[in-house]
């Protein structure tokens, strides 16, 4: 019998092996599943041409987890550059349609650059914007909440522009638009139920327009611009936007327009309905032409290394520049003074580069009132002549400025920031304060930084934790000197954004925490933050910082105090204690309470330190004045009561206060973001509720657009939980 036996192993195991081989061959070739694996291994997914205006219906489930269909933007039918989606989940699952630019990759674990989602029975629709250049556009149809279900879904093309639509998150009507008289000064008011003015004027492609603005009260007013076919809504924003908020300056956008031919639209209004007053308005065109750029050579004078240059920047002097010869790699110092405490900037161009009145710089140093602020900047975009430009972002301050230029930097490079894979979820934790300090004073929280974007390409990928002294991590030599003597030796940098963690804090959990960052910071996952403006906050950490201590008792007895005094930086923690409560760290990573606990604090950071700052009068948490603050106060001892604050027959906990706004509003936010993201917030508000159709009905009309506009780049979705670059 032994003998049999082992003369079968011989030839009893290939066989088994082959029919294996075999059975997956099969199952890869003839399975919905099968072949989906297939295209997310090779990004050889098949999609199935579309026909205009003709339903298909079809079922995800868990051997076909989502259906791709082909979209050819030369289709004659498609005139304005736009295309309506029409979802309709079946089961009343939630279900999306994710449309994809040409050349993408469409894989189950990526998203599109633009979404329509269906919830309940009841059809979904949707117009998007083919923007993307052209050639065959891809639609995925799936659910990004990973549930199943049948579908219909069709695309049609509206049939004029006055039939479009906007996305489902903007549900005001469109309004009819005024024809203006080019080169013609046009006046008005927005005040009381007159929210916006809308003027329209007709241009081919390629036609530089001129738009002028001023804001006769000073306050701050905006004309945007949109596209053919784009309607115009009290909220939604247009491609283009300037901002007038002196009463003498007039603030001047100049620009190709390469929307299509069409009539275009301008809408005068304040961003965020923050404010009222009265305008005067200019179009002017040109047909063919572009405004010229004045010559850096003709334009900028020479700065040399200990330079001290004065000037003054005015309504009739926007702008001063000058030229400085470096290597690349070369580091200085950038010393700016605004002698007025108006907010000015200085700009940092690379060799090549065009200044111009309303251009922003790869990288910027903006002034705090009267205070010298000192920046150091790497030069590594080539050797050459840069330029440094002393302005105004968006021109909206005028003052007389102090420069220098100086190579005693201790900083060896904030040049390119790490970028790193994202993702959290949520879990129930019990209830905890954030404890919250003032604002650091080296930003207030009604600054803005010079808003202008870093360069629109994907950063590296770098999903590794490296040592806080290591060259790629971007910091001071004092902070890599006090992190190591508080043995927090584990840094990253995700968008710039500083995580420091103490030794014993395992990889997998300060990765999650990065690539969370990441996520929230650019959803779309294209390698790029979305928002600018915010990003130009988070990443200031000698202003606010992610730190992950590991021991309770050392931090809660000197460490954090001791952090706080050599730094001078606000640290909002997630520690151990937090995530494992009193157990150990699993050598699997973190599970959802952990993930829970990283969602939390980092949607506290943004929401502080980022949203906050960038759009005060929406996301402010310094008063009670913005939208959610104002939200919170109406919710409070209603359907929200933080567990250490009173109210009406229900105490709060005889411990800690978070009746102030700055922790209060970014408790009741961080829970409305996660809640109505689909999510679960890792625990919940005194009558806060429980769930999203719930929340959805208590929440203000003006709270509800604020979140929805894409603009401020909320959350909007369950978080993916892994975060990577999608390569186009």
């Amino acid at each position: 019998m032994n003998y049999w036996y082992s003369k079968a192993k011989f030839w009893v195991l290939p066989a088994v092996a082959v029919i294996v081989v075999l059975a997956a061959i099969l199952y890869l070739m003839i399975s919905d599943a099968g072949r989906g694996l297939v295209g997310l291994g090779t990004g050889s997914v098949s999609c199935q041409d579309l026909t205009m205006d003709t339903g298909v219906t079809g079922m995800i489930s868990g051997n076909s987890k989502f259906g791709c269909f082909l979209l050819d933007s030369s289709d004659p039918s498609i005139k304005y550059g736009n295309v309506s989606l029409k979802l309709t989940s079946q089961s009343g699952t939630s279900l999306d349609a994710d449309l994809y630019a040409p050349g993408s990759e469409v894989a189950l674990g990526n998203t599109g650059y633009a979404w329509i989602t269906a919830t309940g029975k009841e059809p979904t629709s949707g117009t998007l914007a083919l923007d993307k250049g052209s050639g065959k556009y891809k639609v995925k149809v799936w659910s990004y909440s990973n549930d199943l279900g049948g579908y219909e879904f069709s695309v049609s093309a509206p049939a004029s522009p006055a039939s479009q639509t906007a996305a489902p998150q903007a549900s005001e009507p469109t309004t009819a638009c005024n024809a203006v008289s080019l080169d013609s000064v046009v006046s008005g008011n927005i005040g009381g139920s007159n929210k916006f003015d809308c003027y329209t004027f007709t241009a081919s492609q390629n036609d530089n327009v001129v738009i002028k603005m001023t804001s006769k009260d000073g306050t701050p007013l905006d004309a945007d611009l949109y596209a053919p076919g784009t309607p115009v809504t009290e909220v939604n924003t247009g491609f283009k936007y300037i901002t007038a908020s002196s009463e003498t300056s007039e603030i001047t956008l100049s620009t190709s327009l390469d929307k299509g031919d069409g009539a275009y639209r301008v809408k005068a209004w304040s961003y965020g309905n923050a404010a009222e007053g009265n305008y005067e308005l200019t179009i002017s065109l040109n047909s063919g032409t572009t405004a010229a750029t004045p010559s850096i050579s003709e334009t900028c004078g020479v700065l040399k290394i200990g330079d001290s240059i004065s000037g003054t920047i005015s309504s009739g002097d926007k702008y001063d520049c000058y030229k400085y010869s470096a290597k690349s790699g070369d580091v200085i110092t950038v010393d700016i003074t605004s002698l007025s405490g108006a907010q000015l900037d200085a700009d940092i161009f690379g060799p090549g580069s065009s200044t111009y009145a309303d251009g922003a710089g790869y990288y910027w140093v903006s002034t705090q009132g009267t205070s010298k602020i000192s920046k150091p900047v790497t030069l590594d975009k080539g050797d050459g002549e840069y330029i440094i430009k002393a302005w105004s972002y968006g021109n909206t301050a005028t003052g007389d400025y102090k420069l220098k230029i100086s190579t005693d930097s201790e900083v060896k490079s904030p040049a390119e920031l790490l970028t790193t894979p994202g993702g959290a979820s949520s879990a129930e934790a019990p209830p905890k304060t954030v404890t919250q300090t003032p604002a650091p004073a080296q930003v207030p929280p009604t600054a803005t930084p010079t808003l202008g974007p870093p360069a629109n390409v994907a950063t590296p990928v770098d999903m590794s934790p490296r040592p806080c002294n290591a060259p790629e991590i971007p910091i001071s030599t004092k902070w890599k000197e006090v992190l190591e003597s508080a043995s927090f030796t584990k840094c990253m940098m995700p968008f710039g954004v500083l995580i420091g963690a103490d030794y014993r804090v395992p990889d997998s959990y300060i990765t999650q925490v990065a690539m969370t960052v990441a996520e929230i910071l650019d959803p779309d996952m294209d390698g790029t933050a979305n928002d600018p403006r915010v990003l130009a906050f988070v990443t200031e950490y000698e202003d606010a910082w992610l730190p992950m201590p590991a021991d309770r008792e050392s931090w809660n007895d000197y460490l954090e105090g001791e952090l706080d005094s050599k730094l001078g930086s606000y640290g909002l923690m997630i520690p151990k204690w937090w995530m494992v409560e009193e157990g150990e760290f699993s050598d699997s990573g973190p599970d959802e309470h952990a993930k829970a606990v990283m969602v939390e604090e980092i949607v506290h950071f943004m929401t502080q330190f980022g949203y906050s700052r960038a759009y005060p009068h929406i996301f402010g948490v310094e008063d009670w004045d913005s939208i959610i603050a104002k939200e919170a106060k109406r919710a409070s001892c209603d359907w929200w009561q933080h567990p250490e604050n009173d109210c009406p027959g229900s105490p709060g906990y005889p411990y800690g206060d978070c009746s102030v706004p700055s922790c209060d509003v970014t408790e009741f936010y961080q829970q409305v973001v996660i809640t109505r993201a689909g999510m679960t917030p890792g625990w919940r508000g005194i009558g806060f509720p429980g769930t999203e159709e719930e929340l959805e009905a208590k929440l203000s009309d003006e709270m509800r657009a604020a979140m929805d506009e894409p603009k401020h780049n909320q959350i909007s979705k369950p978080l993916t939980f892994s975060y990577s670059v999608n390569a186009p």
